[in-house]
């Protein structure tokens, strides 16, 4: 997940584990009525199914309004249990923020097969613990409000994060908030999931049908992680090399429909040649309805066999391409590349963001997305920025991709951006070698992943050099002279850094004509900037620098790159309240030149 969903790591943790569910899940849609407890046993005992050997789950879900208020109502029947006195029925722990209390839109109930109510409580946010007895049968009745961006918790994550989004009386529904699975499974049984879908409006999802009409999730992972579209949106579906790959646009979207088609199958085919596989299934890119943005911006979060979009602001059209290019890449080389496992996390997350970040910008250069003009500046730009975060960085490569990677913003673009670095060194590596080339060498840690940083820097021992393993080694711990640009001259690529004038990061416009007050509004911001780590935004307009009135963008660039002192004062104003921003003065910026024609021409060549 470039900007991409938080908490993933611990998803994919917890549903490795999960890994193996014998189950059949039966779906359906319409008005929400209450039910006695015991017509919900009833219901439950006259469920006409095969029954699976070993524990399964059968999941109904009835959507309706109340009050205004757009609800989902879940009936879980578990059977096959184990004979424990209590079971407890797990969601992922990335919706941990979203509280239960809230979340609810009546408490959760717990019924045995005669009817009687069982103890249920909440153990933890994402944990529901039953008190069963020796019974090897449950049903959970969960009533779930569907819309929570009002939450502080879920702001900023309104694309992915919370069980539902209505729009424009369709639904988006996610996997992730609707459907516990028991925490012990067996760990050699193969998931049976099927999904029944009795509504009028049309049902869209990435799970393949069965033979019956039924869609069948995959795994667990699949059941818990992948959407559900109830109602009109627009779909285009694709067919590459047997599966299908569907693109959903949820309304407000409309400038991205003919745009986002053609990228997806030019990503995808590319995709696949590059990792010699094929797409492994059906395939859902959905693009969340836009929201209200001061600038400009683009997310996404990768599922199992579906992924979550958003691209909201004012683009250029063909920075808009560009951009989207990228961003599709990126998730979905994640969701296609790690499917076969847990990914690359802790010491080795920057394998699986700045690795993969490296993999989606080939890919957009080799798609025609991008040209090689965009291409260098973008990896001389990374190449600079991480000469700057090796300076400047508290922690190793290794540490910034633990927890503080979910906390620390500097953390969260150390592993992107140096992570990108090392890609791009280990590319030059390889070819100098001439042992296999990177798309060969990142195809065999997704075959058989490394446990550990000692195991891939074995990897990287193997397939080019003992003198290049001490070096990543050096550099994902930090040690200084470890920088990628020095690396790469060191190995025979012609570089060149010098230093210049401190660089704002961001977009920057005239106010608009009607604001009398004038000075330079900021369209959008490198997150990493300093200025936005002390708090300017996209939206705000900038009145004066040190002092200094600023009218046009040119004056606001010239002031911010002259010399001074220690400190820089900024003086703004978002919306009617005007503020300021006392921040260290901004280093020089590092220019970064290095001669990226092997590396353009290995991308031509494949």
């Amino acid at each position: 997940m470039r900007p991409h969903a938080l908490f993933l790591a611990t998803c994919l943790a917890l549903c490795a584990s999960l890994s193996s569910l014998g189950c059949k899940l039966q779906l359906a849609t319409g008005a929400a009525t209450p039910l006695a407890a015991t017509a919900e046993a009833a219901r439950l005992a006259a469920i006409e199914a095969p029954r699976a050997e070993g524990p399964s789950c059968e999941f109904e879900l009835l959507t309706g309004d109340e009050a205004g208020v757009p609800r989902v109502r879940v009936r879980a029947t578990y059977r096959g249990l184990p004979p424990d006195e209590t079971v407890d029925l797990l969601l992922p722990e990335r919706h941990s923020f979203v509280q239960l209390e809230p979340r609810w839109h009546a408490p959760p109930r717990a019924f045995a097969a005669d009817g009687s109510e069982l103890a249920l409580e909440s153990v933890e946010p994402w944990r529901l613990r039953a008190s069963k007895g020796a019974r090897d049968e449950i049903l959970l009745v969960l009533d779930i409000r569907l819309d929570q961006r009002e939450q502080p918790a879920v702001a900023g994550r309104d694309e992915y994060e919370h069980p539902g989004v209505c729009a424009d009386g369709s639904l988006i529904l996610f996997g992730s908030a609707l459907f516990p699975l028991p925490e012990t499974l067996p760990p050699d049984r193969p998931l049976a999931a099927r999904v029944r879908v009795r509504d009028e409006r049309p049902i869209t999802s990435p799970w393949p049908r069965a033979e019956d009409g039924a869609l069948a999730p995959t795994d667990p992972w699949a059941l818990q992680s992948d959407v559900l579209l109830v109602g009109s949106f627009a779909t285009t579906t694709i067919r590459i090399e047997g599966s299908a790959v569907q693109c959903a646009f949820a309304p407000g979207n409309e400038r991205l429909q003919a745009i986002v088609p053609p990228l997806v199958e030019a990503i995808v085919r590319e995709q696949c040649r590059q990792l010699r596989r094929p797409p492994a299934g059906d395939w859902l890119f959905l693009f969340n309805p836009p929201e209200a943005v001061a600038g400009r911006s683009l997310a996404g979060s990768p599922k199992r066999n579906s992924m979550t979009l958003v691209a909201s602001g004012a683009f250029a059209p063909d920075e808009l391409e560009a951009d989207l290019a990228h961003l599709l890449a990126h998730e979905y080389h994640h969701t296609f590349a790690t499917a076969r496992g847990p990914g690359f996390q802790g010491d080795l997350r920057f394998v699986g963001e700045g690795f993969t970040d490296w993999c989606a910008w080939r890919t957009a250069l080799a798609c025609g997305a991008i040209d090689e003009a965009r291409w260098t500046q973008v990896a001389a730009n990374k190449l600079a920025d991480d000469m700057a975060l090796r300076e400047t960085a508290r922690l190793s490569l290794a540490e910034a991709g633990g927890m503080a990677f979910f906390m620390d913003k500097v953390a969260y673009e150390q592993v992107y951006t140096c992570g990108l670095a090392l890609a791009l060194v280990l590319d030059a590596e390889l070819a100098r070698v001439g042992r296999q080339d990177f798309d060969a060498f990142y195809r065999g840690l997704l075959d058989d992943m490394p446990q550990d940083l000692d195991g891939f820097l074995a990897r990287v021992e193997a397939a080019t050099s003992s003198e290049a393993r001490e070096w990543f080694e050096r550099a994902i711990a930090g040690v200084g002279g470890s920088d990628a640009l020095g690396r790469l001259a060191n190995i025979g690529v012609r570089t060149e850094s010098r230093t210049g004038p401190a660089v704002l990061r961001a977009n920057l416009e005239p106010a608009p004509a009607a604001d009398a007050l004038g000075g330079v509004r900021v369209v959008d911001i490198d997150p990493a900037d300093p200025a936005a780590v002390h708090g300017l935004a996209a939206g705000d307009i900038l009145e004066s620098i040190d002092g200094v009135v600023v009218r046009t963008v040119a004056e606001a660039r010239a002031q911010w790159g002259r010399e001074r002192g220690d400190a820089l004062e900024l003086r703004c104003r978002r919306g009617e309240q005007a503020f300021s921003i006392v921040m260290p003065a901004p280093r020089k910026a590092r220019v970064v030149e290095f001669d990226a024609s092997p590396f353009l021409a290995r991308v031509r060549r494949t």
